[in-house]
């Protein structure tokens, strides 16, 4: 008896992608390409008649793009995992495709390991970045976190070495500034996160951050 197969659409408004990604894909004996579509339109259009479980969505398309059609995807199909795909890519378009139900988001040029990864991932209901795009959201989460804190430059060189567990000592002689200053960036950290100690810092970051 035949396996069953699973079901993978790409979005992607240029040919030579679709069908790079579609003889990766296919070289795993349990996925098959079932829709290819040159945007979110055309790409809502097929679903009508085919369901797959997983779309590869790129993020700039025309007509519609990948952004609107995982919003429209996430209310019509919660079923169908949405995992968004791009080249070259920003932080904040990252997050917009986490905001409207994205599981996770890749490079197109992902390598076969990583795919196997990604889909055990999704499957067990976690979220997917590969590592080039999971670095590009934290450093644009970090960024509106400490702004929104207000953190200075140097408290938030203070407060990502807090969180490396460097001591006191070593936080002064990496930053060439006096161990008193670090206990003051310290104080003023914790002011402004709202906890009372070096472990409420660590947990802060870990919450919000990681």
């Amino acid at each position: 008896m035949e396996k069953t197969k699973l079901k993978i659409a790409i979005a992607d408004d240029h040919k030579i992608s679709i069908e790079g990604m579609k003889v990766l894909l296919e070289t795993f004996d349990y996925i098959e390409v079932v829709i290819e579509a040159f945007n979110g339109k055309e790409l809502l259009e097929k679903l009508e008649n085919i369901r797959p479980e997983i779309i590869l969505m790129d993020v700039r398309m025309p007509l519609m793009d990948g952004i609107e059609a995982t919003k429209i995807i996430s209310k019509q199909y919660p079923e169908i995992k949405v995992i968004g795909i791009s080249y070259l890519c920003s932080g904040f378009l990252v997050k917009s495709m986490m905001n409207v139900g994205a599981k996770g988001f890749i490079s197109k040029d992902l390598r076969m390991v990583d795919y196997e990864e990604m889909f055990t991932k999704i499957f067990n209901g976690q979220v997917y970045f590969s590592k080039d795009i999971l670095a590009l959201l934290l450093n644009y989460e970090q960024n509106n976190f400490y702004k929104n804190k207000m953190l200075t430059p140097r408290e938030n060189e203070v407060l990502q070495l807090v969180y490396d567990e460097f001591s006191n000592k070593e936080i002064a002689d990496k930053l060439n500034i006096d161990y008193r200053t670090v206990e003051t960036h310290k104080s003023t950290i914790k002011k402004k996160l709202g906890v009372k100690s070096v472990v409420g810092i660590v947990k802060f970051m870990r919450e919000n951050l990681y």
